[in-house]
């Protein structure tokens, strides 16, 4: 995350409105007077940090460029560093590049626009884009964006490389792969905090990797392809080996960056596990699934193996006590499991256990099918099968094994020279950053109308029992999760009370609730969502319950991303355990349905619930009869449907006293210090950015003398027709602040009312952002 968001920058530039986008504005252009301009309308997809010299391959699959595609490279730069940035279509003009730079974020989160290239007539390629020997302004984290000319795509793939012309382009104070390389016996030893490992997987997380790390492999056979290294496979390039992998990415943001930080991954992202390493239809697809609150379903899961390996060995002990079969019943946190026999000889019968758990009684909440226990397990496949990078410990614990890790001498058995590929020292920074990622949070309906259909939404989703597998809360007894090194170290001792990442469940002592909306078991989803075969000793129509939480922005949805919208995602499941709550779905009415769809689509994260926010910190409202301009403090967020309200020189409450209001959480109050507005006659009121563009305004004037309340009845009317406004004497009952126009669907900022009042105190101006 290194304190930026992943996924998109506000860049400011004069067609950035608070987070709106001004239509037919151009997204990029070719001359130095129009440079591309990221509004909040353009979605940058950061696929990762990139080093020097690192090279992101065109067989990469995730340099597809589709239109609109705007892909984003982070590197860190020292001010004087001379670079070199090159982008090559796959083949010429497929796609034809385009490539900016931007700088270092400043302290509000902006990046300034540097330079960019679109054809740079390189042999062979004229089309292909190349900013040559640009020297670095200052030292900090710069962007990189890769698109295409007029974002046209093309379907093509593209290479991209920096690399630095003068020796003098690195940051010593930035992270590097190298440094991060640590060790589980300093780590055992306490020699670094959570709070440190975090960072160093944080950075592990985004990292690019490159054939010198040990990128890929250098097999000329099965389970490898046989190509220079990296050795990705052949096109269509995301079709796994049997266990062995691909490698068909670079970094791990890459495919998790949808919806946001450690999101899912779209269409794109696919991989084909378990296949043959060309077709497609030898694998079975799946999708990225999204990472937040990995640490709460490990701590989750880890609780159930205890309890149900529990009961199982209160039933042995009774067995071999009385020497009678025992039953015994398998449940944990309100789930029930099936039962079990055990037996005196020590045996147990597992014939009527759930088919949601396998015969160790271990809960897996991890992996599509449920097939991992833990972060650090799911995580070590991933370096594998997505890169082929082979943790050390992988290696140690299971070389030879041909099918698992190459046909290489152990301890190099994917045969690219490069051992120790992951320290478990990094293994273990890796599974505290995915352990203690934040929570998903619920977002807001910006209207109480719209919270009241989400509300029964929620009663529906319950009425038709899909909460009897995405069950609402599970409860965490104990916050406390040891995070151990594999051959006995002490590890790191984690609470997942206080060092997990805000938002996260609060813990006073009694169990944590934790709002997830999974049962941690696997189903049967029916014939028409079964994968082509099982895998390994699951069977090929048996799924996790995916957690709920979240689910807002990581279209597309099931295993395999077949589902486009959540209503899809619910009308494709109905052939297994959940036939029953599937067809009462579809008995209700077609409003009924799109309720529930609307409480999942509150199911988000914070940053849902901020950009559900217009931040109109700094802006500028400037009363022009005084000659008066009031500065909007920092903070100053206002929901979508909602409005700001500067009162001369009362607190909220008393502003609401005298107005007999409620103000309620769509409403933000400014008290304006008796300095502003100051009404007396013939004042106007205007609306500026950060950038002093005119946002709305000038609102109609105040009467000589005053004592009007002037309310704006039509945002898309200029604001200083008449016609856009109403205007009454001045009184308590007249006053509607809070309540303004209806929105216009075009995303407005206006001035929406101005009020004076006998008494000063009570004077103000009002805000609406659509």
């Amino acid at each position: 995350m290194r304190q930026m968001n992943k996924w998109m920058w506000i860049v400011g530039s004069p067609a950035l409105i608070a987070g709106c986008v001004i239509t037919d504005d151009p997204l990029t252009s070719k001359t130095p007077s129009e440079p591309l301009a990221l509004t909040a309308g353009v979605r940058v997809a950061i696929e990762g940090i990139l080093s020097y010299g690192a090279v992101v391959f065109a067989e990469n699959p995730t340099t597809l460029m589709e239109a609109n595609d705007f892909h984003g490279y982070e590197i860190d730069g020292k001010a004087g560093g001379n670079i070199t940035i090159t982008m090559n279509g796959s083949s010429c003009g497929a796609p034809d590049t385009l490539v900016d730079l931007f700088g270092p974020e400043d302290a509000a989160g902006n990046r300034a626009f540097l330079i960019e290239n679109d054809d740079a007539n390189l042999g062979p390629c004229t089309l292909d884009a190349r900013i040559a020997n640009f020297v670095l302004p200052a030292t900090g984290t710069y962007l990189i964006v890769a698109t295409s000319f007029l974002q046209a795509g093309g379907n093509g793939h593209y290479k991209l490389q920096v690399t630095c012309n003068n020796n003098a382009c690195v940051d010593p104070a930035a992270p590097t792969f190298a440094a991060s390389q640590i060790s589980q016996a300093a780590i055992d030893a306490g020699g670094f905090t959570a709070a440190q490992l975090f960072d160093i997987g944080d950075f592990t997380f985004e990292h690019i990797f490159t054939v010198p790390e040990g990128l890929g492999n250098a097999l000329l056979a099965a389970p490898a392809n046989n190509t220079p290294r990296p050795n990705f496979r052949p096109f269509p390039n995301n079709v796994h080996f049997a266990a062995f992998g691909a490698p068909e990415a670079q970094s791990c943001v890459s495919c998790h960056n949808d919806g946001g930080d450690d999101g899912a991954g779209d269409l794109n992202h696919n991989i084909f596990q378990i296949g043959d390493g060309i077709n497609r239809a030898s694998g079975v697809p799946r999708n990225p699934p999204p990472l937040l609150g990995s640490g709460l379903r490990q701590r989750i899961g880890e609780e159930m193996t205890a309890e149900l390996q529990g009961q199982l060995a209160v039933g042995q002990a009774q067995a071999d006590w009385f020497v009678i079969n025992v039953t015994v019943a398998l449940s944990s946190k309100t789930r029930n499991f099936g039962s079990v026999i055990a037996k005196p000889d020590g045996t147990v019968d597992f014939t009527n256990i759930n088919k949601g758990i396998d015969t160790d009684l271990v809960v897996k909440p991890f992996g599509w099918k449920g097939r991992e226990a833990t972060i650090r397990r799911f995580i070590e496949g991933g370096f594998r099968v997505h890169f082929g990078m082979q943790t050390a410990v992988q290696v140690t614990k299971q070389c030879p094994n041909v099918n698992l890790l190459g046909t290489g001498a152990c301890p190099d058995p994917d045969g690219d020279g490069v051992v120790n590929e992951i320290t478990e020292g990094l293994l273990s920074a890796e599974a505290v950053y995915m352990g203690l990622l934040e929570t998903p949070a619920r977002v807001p309906a910006p209207t109480a109308a719209a919270q009241l259909r989400v509300t029964q939404g929620e009663a529906l989703f319950n009425q038709v029992n899909c909460q009897a597998c995405h069950t609402q809360n599970m409860t965490i007894n104990n916050p406390i999760h040891v995070e151990p090194g594999d051959f006995g170290g002490a590890g790191i001792t984690l609470n997942l009370a206080t060092d997990t990442k805000d938002p996260h469940p609060a813990f006073d002592g009694t169990p944590m609730t934790v709002e997830i909306w999974s049962d941690f078991r696997r189903h049967d989803m029916g014939v028409e969502d079964c994968d082509s075969k099982p895998f390994n000793q699951i069977g090929a129509c048996f799924f996790m319950t995916p957690p709920l939480w979240g689910i807002r922005n990581t279209a597309p949805y099931l295993h395999d991303g077949r589902a486009a919208t959540l209503l899809d995602s619910i009308l494709l499941h109905g052939g297994g355990d959940d036939v029953n709550s599937v067809n009462a779905f579809k008995a209700l009415s077609a409003d009924d349905q799109s309720k529930i769809v609307e409480f999942m689509n509150s199911l988000g994260r914070q940053e849902d619930k901020d950009a559900a926010r217009v931040d109109l910190s700094g802006f500028r409202i400037e009363q022009t009869g005084s000659l008066l301009q009031k500065f909007l403090p920092a903070g100053t967020l206002v929901p979508h449907g909602g409005f700001l309200i500067v009162g001369r020189n009362a607190t909220q409450a008393q502003f609401e006293a005298n107005y007999g209001v409620v103000l309620g959480p769509t409403v933000r109050y400014v008290n304006g210090g008796n300095a502003f507005p100051i009404i007396d006659g013939g004042e106007t009121f205007t609306l500026f950015d950060t950038q002093s563009v005119l946002v709305d305004g000038q609102s109609i004037a105040q009467p000589v003398g005053g004592l009007r309340t002037n309310a704006r009845v039509r945002c898309d009317l200029a604001a200083p027709l008449a016609a856009s406004w109403s205007s009454v004497a001045t009184s308590n009952a007249a006053a509607s602040p809070g309540r303004g126009p209806l929105p216009t669907g075009q995303n407005r900022i206006c001035v929406t009312e101005v009020a004076d009042s006998v008494n000063t105190a009570f004077e103000y101006v009002e805000i609406f952002v659509e």
